[in-house]
């Protein structure tokens, strides 16, 4: 998707914690360390799977919202940087009291909370699950 740390970025930090390890620790710290790592690993596998439809999901809606129209094809990076656009955008209308009342106001709101429930897909899948037990 969008966020930080970005996929790259976590595989690097596998890499670099597996460099540092020890094999042949069992202790208590090295057991938790490992299931972080591969905890990582399964953001990284969702994020590769899921990321670049829920981006292209999230860009449609977003730029909806805005009453914006995406003209053309664009790469991962394009919709990265159009995503930043028109998050900027959704920001400085945010900030400037357009949300604060009426219609539009719900449509945000809903807008964020799909948002929230589309990273949560890739970064805690079952979250929604754990929050109603």
């Amino acid at each position: 998707m969008q966020d930080r740390p970005t996929a790259t970025e976590l595989l690097e930090a596998l890499r670099v914690f597996g460099e540092a390890g020890d094999a042949d620790d069992k202790s208590a710290r090295a057991r938790f360390l490992v299931r972080v790592a591969a905890n990582v690993a399964a953001i990284v596998e969702r994020e590769l799977e899921s990321g670049p439809r829920l981006l292209q999901e999230q860009l449609s809606s977003l730029a909806a919202l805005l009453d914006r129209e995406i003209t053309g094809q664009l790469d991962h990076a394009g919709q990265l940087e159009l995503f930043d656009e028109l998050s900027a955008e959704l920001s400085g209308r945010i900030a400037g009291g357009d949300a604060d009342g009426g219609p539009w106001r719900q449509a945000v709101l809903a807008y964020l909370r799909a948002n929230v429930a589309a990273r949560l897909v890739i970064d805690n899948p079952g979250y929604d699950a754990k929050e109603r037990a």
